[in-house]
């Protein structure tokens, strides 16, 4: 006789409650889908409202329709805009911050794999470097500093680290930093603060309680973005007022040459007339040829110098610093095919 093995069944209870699972986790999945949706296509709204602003160098209304947009989805490509704007803002310091931002997360998203975002952190750390070359470096130093002592720069407080350092990107100017204990009388030191500096200022909160007087580091070299604050081609200028002198010089030369020239040539023709000339006005035709060979050549001369003037002067007048075109301002649209 056959005996068949019995196959153990699944309850019908647990196949029910896994198919109810399923379903209301599509179903919870939906709504959430709509809701992802919804703020991505509003921080795209946000995102070409304020690029339009930006454009229109209403810089301020530019640069809260963009917050909006990175608060809503934190795009680098937002985030680079947003520097942008508080960069023009003259705010430097929080263009700079932003910046390094944009750049740090532009550089993780490449790392990732994608790709779109490599042009967006190259301009990133273009900006931000002729951003930072504008600004000077406060190094602050407080030894035997006891805890809750609070440092002041300019109007703005913050709490002094614990190992009593303090570095803080400023503006140039005059800058105050006071250190305030948390009981006793504060210490301040003024200094004069120069792009691309780094200032240390050392204070002392222990029994000698002397502030010492801060030390100023050589500048370090400028740095400039293409297309962005300082003159590039700072020497097109001059050279144009070079090869303008030459042009009116070699003028100079065809025209009085030139009229020498031509006055030899009329009184051998007025002494000669229709005859040749004789031995006698050998040496006039001869002096004749000479000035007119010099006057071609200052002819010459100053056409050349001419065209390099010209060219010289639209050098010097289209190296300014550079307005943002729409093209630049959208390429972020032609990376991905989204505006941000």
């Amino acid at each position: 006789m056959i005996v068949y093995a019995a196959m153990p069944r699944r309850p019908r209870s647990k196949a029910i409650f896994a198919a109810a699972l399923a379903a209301a986790l599509v179903a919870a999945a939906g709504p959430a889908r709509a809701e992802e949706g919804a703020q991505v296509a509003e921080a795209r709204t946000l995102f070409t409202r304020g690029s339009d602003l930006y454009l229109a160098k209403q810089y301020a209304s530019a640069l809260e329709a963009l917050r909006a947009s990175y608060r809503l989805v934190p795009s680098p490509n937002s985030g680079l805009l947003v520097a942008r704007c508080l960069r023009e803002l003259d705010r430097s310091v929080e263009a700079s911050e932003m910046y390094a931002v944009v750049e740090a997360a532009a550089r993780q998203r490449v790392a990732a794999g994608d790709a779109k975002y490599g042009q967006t952190a190259a301009a990133a750390a273009s900006e931000g470097a002729a951003v930072r070359a504008q600004l000077g470096t406060i190094r602050i130093r407080v030894r035997h500093a006891p805890s809750g002592t609070q440092i002041e720069i300019d109007d703005a407080s913050t709490a002094l680290p614990a190992d009593g350092a303090l570095d803080a990107l400023h503006e140039r100017g005059a800058v105050t930093v006071r250190v305030r204990p948390p009981a006793g009388v504060a210490q301040s030191q003024i200094v004069d603060l120069a792009p691309g500096r780094d200032v240390t200022m050392e204070f002392e909160l222990g029994p000698e309680r002397a502030a010492i007087a801060p030390s100023v580091a050589p500048p370090a070299p400028a740095v400039v973005a293409p297309g962005t604050g300082e003159w590039s081609r700072g020497w097109a200028r001059p050279a144009a007022w070079w090869s303008g002198g030459i042009t009116l010089a070699g003028a100079g030369v065809f025209v009085g040459f030139g009229l020498d020239s031509q006055t030899r040539y009329d009184d051998l023709k007025r002494r000669c007339g229709p005859a040749s000339c004789g031995p006698g006005d050998r040496a006039d035709a001869d002096a004749g040829k000479r000035a007119q060979l010099v006057a071609d050549i200052g002819l010459a001369v100053g056409a050349a110098a001419a065209a390099a003037t010209i060219g010289f002067v639209i050098l010097s007048i289209t190296d300014h610093r550079a307005v943002p075109s729409r093209a630049a301002a959208r390429f972020v649209a032609a990376l991905s095919g989204v505006p941000f």
